[in-house]
C-alpha cells in the first residue's frame, strides 16, 4: 500500500511520540502491573482518539488508515498501549458516532476523544464496582473433550 504523504509525516509524529513517552516507561509499567492513566491523558492531549470523528466533537476528522498507523507505532513499543487506543475508539467512541443521538455525541464524543473513558467493567450486585473485589466466579458451562462435541448445559 502507498501511503499519502500525511500519513508518512503523522507516522513519524507518534512514532517519535511512542519512542519519547511510552517506549521508556512500558517495562515498569509491566513490571508493576500499573495501568498508565498519565500515558493516557498524554495520548489524549496529542488527539490520538479523535482521529477518525469529525471536528464538532473534538476530532480530527482523518481516516481509519490514520488511525491503524497511530495504533502500530504505539504497539511497537507497548502493545497494551496500542489496545487501549483501538479500544477506546472502537468500543467506546465508535459506537457513540455511528448509532448515538446527536445529543449523546455532544455530551459523550469531547469528553471521550480528549483521553476520558464511559466505561465501568465490573458491576456485581452483590460486591463493589472495583475490580480488585469481584464477588462472582466463571464456571464453565460446557465440557469438550478431543472423541466429543461439547455438551452445555442450560
Amino acid at each position: 500500500m502507498e501511503f499519502k504523504e500525511e500519513h508518512v509525516a503523522f507516522r513519524r509524529v507518534v512514532s517519535e511520540f511512542a519512542d519519547a513517552e511510552i517506549a521508556s516507561h512500558a517495562r515498569e509499567w509491566d513490571r508493576d502491573r500499573r495501568f498508565p492513566l498519565d500515558a493516557v491523558e498524554r495520548i489524549g492531549a496529542l488527539c490520538l482518539f479523535g482521529l477518525p470523528f469529525d471536528g464538532r466533537y473534538g476530532g480530527s476528522g482523518s481516516d481509519f488508515t490514520t488511525l491503524g498507523i497511530a495504533i502500530e507505532e504505539l504497539a511497537r513499543v507497548d502493545q497494551s498501549i496500542a489496545i487501549t487506543l483501538e479500544a477506546a475508539v472502537r468500543l467506546e467512541i465508535n459506537p457513540i458516532a455511528e448509532a448515538g443521538t446527536e445529543a449523546q455525541r455532544g455530551q459523550w464524543m469531547p469528553d471521550l476523544i480528549a483521553g476520558g473513558s464511559a466505561t465501568q467493567i465490573f458491576a456485581e450486585p452483590a460486591s463493589s464496582t472495583t475490580p480488585s473485589s469481584p464477588a462472582t466466579t466463571a464456571m464453565p458451562r460446557c465440557s469438550r473433550s478431543a472423541k466429543a462435541p461439547a455438551r452445555c448445559s442450560d
